[in-house]
């Protein structure tokens, strides 16, 4: 019996978009967006069409005006939660929306993941809006594939990576407890965006840098720790990752 119990520990699926996490895990499956953790109902906005994509080496959904919606209570963000997905295809629209669970111009508690100016800006329930100047923010607008990630915590507030470089971030705004994120235009679907979504996971808890790197396979930079970049290489500062 205690042989039976121990395997069973050490097969447990500690996956990072369900398991203990109870969060989502979204990806094409035989030409159709589906949760692969069962935790969401999905609601497609726009034109979206399943195509086989040489990079990402499998089936990606490209959406055209608009992408989707996200409802229930695996995607209820009332606590810590992190959001991840690969994206491509940004560079046509003035005011690109990546994810969000509120409106651009309205101060409904929540926040909005998009972009101005070839600029990732992250806006939130209050009305401030954090723009990222960095070299690297113009990156995502580039047409190749890129690795987002957005973490939240009660306490720190938010971080925002882009291919596992820390790029900035915002104060709390406290628990967001809206149940519908969508991806690809404000949950009005005003601010349509056109582009190509793969692997979107959204985990209750802040996934710390070492673990997006796992889900991307994307080795963060070696730079020294300062105040502009707080999350240096997870190989040199263990500590910092709650490890």
């Amino acid at each position: 019996f205690l042989f039976c119990f121990l395997a069973l520990i050490i097969a447990w699926p500690f996956d990072l978009a369900g398991g203990e996490d109870n969060g989502v895990h979204i990806s094409v499956e035989k030409g159709t967006l589906v949760d692969l953790s069962g935790g969401a109902s999905i609601k497609i906005l726009g034109k979206v069409k399943y195509v086989d994509d040489m990079i990402r080496k499998h089936e990606v959904a490209e959406f055209t005006g608009k992408g989707f919606q996200l409802t229930g209570d695996a995607v209820s963000l009332e606590k810590d939660f992190s959001i991840c997905f690969w994206v491509k295809g940004l560079g046509n629209e003035a005011w690109p929306v990546l994810v969000g669970n509120r409106l651009w111009e309205n101060i409904n508690l929540g926040f909005t993941l998009g972009g101005h100016s070839k600029k990732i800006l992250y806006s939130t329930g209050n009305r401030t809006r954090f723009l990222i100047p960095v070299n690297e923010a113009a990156m995502l607008f580039d047409d190749t594939w890129h690795h987002v990630a957005l973490t939240y915590s009660l306490e720190e507030g938010c971080k925002i990576y882009l291919d596992s470089r820390y790029l900035g971030g915002s104060a709390s705004l406290g628990s967001l407890k809206n149940k519908t994120l969508t991806f690809l235009s404000a949950p009005d679907e005003n601010y349509g965006t056109s582009a190509s979504l793969d692997d979107i996971r959204v985990v209750k808890r802040v996934l710390s840098l070492k673990e997006i790197a796992k889900i991307n396979k994307i080795e963060p930079p070696k730079i020294d720790f300062n105040e502009q970049a707080p999350w240096p290489t997870w190989m040199y500062n263990k500590e910092r990752l709650g490890q």
